[in-house]
């Protein structure tokens, strides 16, 4: 959806209003931060995090309703496209290309999400990350951190 959005005028828009491109950078760079913060905590509290969160039991339409929610609403994926299609595709670019390029990055996310979804829908896998779970949201923290920080310091021309 983003791509589209991007390759309809998302990328011109931000490039015409540069404000608008600041906000969202800004708004982008400080939800970083905030998930920096909220990976540290769980990673410090290890355990009791752990034990604390559980897996509701959802319908199919619930569960894609809540993904696509996740997705629309992920200032790294608004970022993403309006960076690609305002800096990557020229401008004069023609409508074939751009449903080349809409195509082949829907093929690409559907991959990739199908693909987490059964490589965590296997027990072995959920119990390995369970185990490792503090590392990895140590790690997520460090990332995301540093992302925010870099998006803030970044000076744009």
């Amino acid at each position: 959806m983003w791509s589209i959005m991007a390759a309809a005028g998302l990328g011109a828009l931000m490039q015409a209003n540069a404000w608008a491109f600041e906000v969202l950078r800004y708004c982008g760079a400080g939800y970083l931060l905030f998930l920096s913060v909220k990976s540290g905590l769980s990673a410090w509290r290890g355990s009791k995090a752990q034990q604390t969160s559980t897996i509701i039991p959802m319908t199919k339409r619930a569960a894609y309703g809540k993904g696509l929610a996740l997705h629309l609403t992920n200032p790294k994926a608004i970022l993403f496209f309006g960076a690609l299609f305002a800096i990557g595709v020229p401008p004069n670019s023609p409508p074939s290309a751009l449903a080349t390029i809409i195509v082949a990055v829907g093929l690409q996310s559907m991959l990739v999400f199908h693909g987490y979804a059964l490589l965590f829908s296997r027990p072995a896998l959920v119990t390995f990350y369970t185990k490792l779970r503090r590392w990895f949201e140590a790690g997520f923290a460090l990332a995301f951190g540093a992302a925010g920080v870099k998006i803030l310091t970044t000076k744009l021309t």
